[in-house]
């Protein structure tokens, strides 16, 4: 039991923290200037974190996939390609990526990629875009 060195700290003029469980006497509590209880319930609440905003070219090509995608399977890579050039002049060599699949394979999280291949379709995800308006 601290209450003793609590109180004599007190006396001096200093400020005391005293950290204790639940079961911590209550002379004790009293003699500190601020008790925190191990176990109890955070003061601070965590916030998770927040989404980082989408791009503007994200959201260009989400909007490409919408509108050419036919049930939801998505787009050819190759015709994303070629319309996001013709609509935007977006040319992919321009970006660190250098090639589409690439560019939406480190965003997994907005976009899902078929295999390899001549016919590998990209379709968004809903999930990555809901909070857009």
């Amino acid at each position: 039991d601290f209450t003793h060195i609590a109180q004599r700290l007190r006396e001096a003029g200093a400020k005391v923290i005293g950290v204790g469980e639940g079961k911590a006497p209550a002379a004790f509590r009293a003699s500190v200037t601020r008790f925190v209880e191990l176990g109890a319930q955070p003061i601070v609440k965590l916030v998770p974190k927040a989404n980082p905003a989408l791009s503007e070219l994200e959201l260009m090509i989400r909007d490409i996939i919408a509108a050419h995608s036919k049930k939801g399977q998505g787009v050819l890579m190759t015709d994303l390609n070629v319309l996001l050039r013709q609509k935007h002049q977006i040319k992919i060599s321009s970006l660190p990526e250098k090639n589409w699949r690439a560019y939406l394979s480190a965003r997994s999280t907005l976009f899902e990629l078929d295999p390899r291949g001549p016919e590998a379709r990209v379709r968004f995800k809903q999930s990555g875009f809901a909070k857009v308006a």
